[in-house]
């Protein structure tokens, strides 16, 4: 996003935490924190902070939010999985497509029948299977950021060098 849109961003979050001060250096690092990231997915995660946190988050609840996205939290994730495999038939499957790390998470579980039965440890299964997927999309995203940092701080030429550009 463009340094106007962090300084925006920013501004709403903190207009819903009127109690909280923010320091012109504190404004200064979480400016240049959100610069790394999309308009978007900053929009995205400011929302979800401001529907689910009480106080003023941490870059890291932040960031949390950056990186999981839209993904649903665990407890939303069992729902969305169980309302779609509870009542489905064989001829009228429901389409996780828009989730795959639900639609991963039912198939190691067990499947639509294990989930079907109501067991207590198909649902610890499911949660765990989601979590680890969710932990490996934030430890793709961590690579991905220090990739972009490593380029953005590289010079030109060099970056030319590492893409084999000419």
């Amino acid at each position: 996003m463009k340094r106007s849109q962090a300084k925006q961003l920013l501004a709403w979050i903190k207009a819903h935490y009127p109690k909280y001060n923010l320091t012109d250096d504190e404004k200064e690092v979480w400016e240049l924190y959100f610069v790394q990231y999309p308009y978007d997915a900053g929009r995205l995660a400011g929302v979800r902070i401001v529907n689910s946190s009480k106080w003023f988050p941490s870059w890291c609840e932040f960031r949390e939010a950056l990186i999981t996205g839209d993904s649903p939290s665990v407890e939303e994730a069992w729902g969305i999985a169980c309302m779609a495999h509870i009542n489905t038939s064989r001829e009228m499957p429901v389409d996780l497509g828009d989730f795959p790390d639900i639609r991963q998470a039912v198939h190691t579980a067990g499947g639509s029948s294990a989930l079907r039965s109501g067991d207590f440890f198909v649902k610890k299964t499911f949660e765990s299977v989601y979590l680890k997927l969710l932990n490996a999309r934030r430890d793709r995203t961590d690579e991905e950021l220090k990739t972009e940092a490593k380029l953005a701080l590289m010079p030109a030429s060099q970056k030319l060098i590492e893409s084999g550009g000419s």
